[in-house]
């Protein structure tokens, strides 16, 4: 089974990849240190697996990002055409195997028109593009020497120029993007694959259809003003007593 087919226009524009240092998803205190950390949780249903046996089990992605990130790489010749940036964990789960990441890059575009030329479609779309250094369980015994690969697309293309779920071109959104924003005419998947470092005909890929954000966690100043309500709240009970 072939990877699904991202933007021609990122096929040729990675060619180095990026380490980041894993982040412990055990360690609250860490997160309301880090004002600018966004994670996130996604599932989906896997729909195809060639012959692996999980068809209908979840494959669920556990990821995080800061907000704040500087671009890893610049906008392709001139062309604007989204920003990429390196995130900070990537958790991979297939039914009771998991993976952590290490390597790979987030895509970032909004279809909002300029600065986008009339070279490609214009597309509100985020993605996780080339994650490509993973440690953890083995998928399938067939493969003496694994190399693994996650991918994820969230891709709107219509109505053309006007912004639906990422409205900050060149910039990472400040919370998890929900794939329900994006419109019907979406495009949407995760796959994780697994193939022979030594014989490259030997792959197999796990890929779910739609898939949704099943957690999300706040910002800090989130956080505030969520504990802010419930201190109103708490006030309004006592006196009501």
């Amino acid at each position: 089974m072939h990877m699904p087919n991202f933007s021609s226009r990122v096929r040729h524009a990675v060619t180095t990849t990026f380490a980041a240092g894993l982040l412990s998803a055990a360690t609250p205190i860490a997160h309301a240190q880090a004002s600018n950390l966004v994670t996130g949780i996604y599932s989906g249903e896997i729909i195809s697996d060639d012959g692996l046996g999980f068809l209908g089990q979840n494959l669920t992605l556990e990821f995080a990002y800061l907000s704040d990130a500087p671009t890893v790489m610049p906008e392709l010749a001139g062309f604007s055409l989204g920003a990429y940036f390196a995130f900070t964990k990537l958790n991979v789960s297939v039914g009771d195997l998991s993976w952590s990441g290490t390597d790979g890059l987030i895509l970032v575009a909004d279809n909002a028109g300029f600065p986008f030329l009339p070279v490609e479609t214009p597309s509100d779309e985020f993605g996780i593009q080339y994650a490509t250094t993973f440690t953890g369980d083995t998928l399938t015994p067939l493969i003496a020497t694994p190399t693994y690969s996650f991918s994820l697309l969230l891709r709107d293309t219509l109505p053309a120029g006007t912004p639906d779920a990422i409205t900050t071109h060149g910039g990472l959104p400040s919370q998890a993007p929900n794939p329900g924003l994006f419109s019907e005419t979406a495009v949407s998947f995760m796959q994780f694959s697994v193939s022979d470092i030594n014989d490259p005909s030997i792959a197999y890929a796990v890929t779910t259809g739609p898939f949704s954000l099943v957690s999300a966690v706040p910002e800090p100043s989130s956080y505030a003003l969520f504990l802010t309500g419930l201190g109103i709240v708490g006030t309004a009970v006592r006196r009501r007593r």
